[in-house]
């Protein structure tokens, strides 16, 4: 039997590219005037529409936005596809890496059926978005159930392991950074928009490291580290099976961005 019940969730994410190098942790947004106060998820590719609002920043620990996404799968996480979502919501993300609600410390609550199998998705802006691996394991906590996942200590947390996230120190791991136009790949057109936005400041999509400008540094620090780096959330519908060509050969296939490619050479003569 269902049993719908507001649970706390605590989550830890790091993203990688506004890390302090020397300590493994992010530095927080520095330009608060020109922080967006309401989320911005309500574009595409998220087309999120809750209403998310603050009248001021809590505190001053916050780096940015972030999307929450619970999923329960039929299966492991591989089969935890945009199919097998059943709440989400936008919430802040302190320096240490610890997600939290709209009054900047209290960790996130979601009225959900306490029989699921829980994984979570995190979605940043301009880093790719990652999916727990394992579903998130709770314990009583207080007068409500708490379930808990940390992304930051070990590649393994994230579905895909190494590939869906960066090491940023040794064993803390952070959300792979420049996915300026949100398509799940870091890629040429990524440098297209720090180009188009080069010089400017503000909160834009070309500025990578977060610090309220676009510069060189969010080219050279974070897009060409990481180009070529794509998404590893499970794709959707038959993307990710075998495709067989008129001569019955076999090929693997794989999810970026919104296209399926093959992972291998084409076999057949005909």
């Amino acid at each position: 039997m269902a049993y719908f019940h507001p649970f706390e969730f605590a989550i830890d994410v790091l993203l990688s590219g506004c890390i302090d190098w020397g300590v493994g942790f992010m530095e927080p947004y520095p330009d608060p005037d020109n922080f967006p106060l309401e989320q911005p998820y309500n574009a595409p590719p998220w087309n999120y529409e809750g209403t998310e609002s603050v009248a001021f920043l809590p505190n001053n620990n916050i780096v940015d936005w972030v999307l929450v996404e619970l999923r329960v799968p039929p299966g492991d996480a591989s089969t935890a596809t945009e199919a097998t979502r059943v709440a989400r919501q936008a919430a802040f993300l302190l320096d240490e890496g610890h997600v939290v609600g709209l009054d900047g410390e209290s960790n996130l609550t979601f009225e959900v059926d306490s029989s699921s199998n829980f994984h979570v998705v995190i979605w940043h802006r301009n880093h790719l978005g990652i999916l727990s691996a394992e579903p998130l394991y709770g314990a009583p906590g207080g007068y409500m159930y708490l379930y808990q996942y940390d992304f930051i200590s070990t590649a393994d947390q994230a579905y895909g392991g190494p590939l869906a996230q960066k090491e940023v120190a040794p064993g803390i791991w952070g959300m792979i950074g420049a996915d300026g136009d949100a398509n799940g790949i870091i890629g040429i057109p990524d440098k297209e928009i720090w180009s188009l936005q080069a010089g400017e400041d503000g909160y834009q999509a070309g500025d990578y490291n977060l610090d309220g400008q676009i510069e060189n540094k969010d080219k050279n620090d974070v897009w060409v580290q990481n180009i070529g780096e794509n998404s590893q959330l499970p794709p959707e519908g038959d993307c990710g099976n075998q495709i067989t060509d008129i001569d019955g050969n076999t090929y693997n296939t794989v999810q970026i961005g919104d296209q399926c490619w093959m992972k291998e050479n084409l076999k057949t003569t005909t």
